[in-house]
This record gives C-alpha cells, structure tokens and sequence, in this order.
C-alpha cells in the first residue's frame, strides 16, 4: 500500500502482486496511510471480546 501511496502504482496491480482482492487492499489503505507498514502486520480476524 505504500507504494500506492508514495509511487503512484495502482492500487489493482499492487493487490494482485499481494494476492488480495481489491476490495482488501482497499479495506487496508486507510490502515496503511494511518500507521504506515507496521500497521499491516498480521491482526486477527476475529472480534475481541473486551
């Protein structure tokens, strides 16, 4: 997603090179302009019960 971001590269391409579907990667760029790379680092996919 940085790349997108920093390089202009396209947010299809980058997804396909990740094997992600768009529709992710675009879930993830909010992340991603957020808290940079280490903000995409593996979370779990499951709700946390506080």
């Amino acid at each position: 997603m940085i790349q997108h971001l920093e390089n202009g590269r396209s947010l299809a391409e980058l997804a396909a090179e990740s094997l992600i579907s768009l529709r992710c990667a675009y879930r993830w760029l909010p992340r991603s302009r957020s808290g940079g790379p280490y903000s995409l680092a593996d979370r779990r996919s499951i709700r946390r019960l506080t």
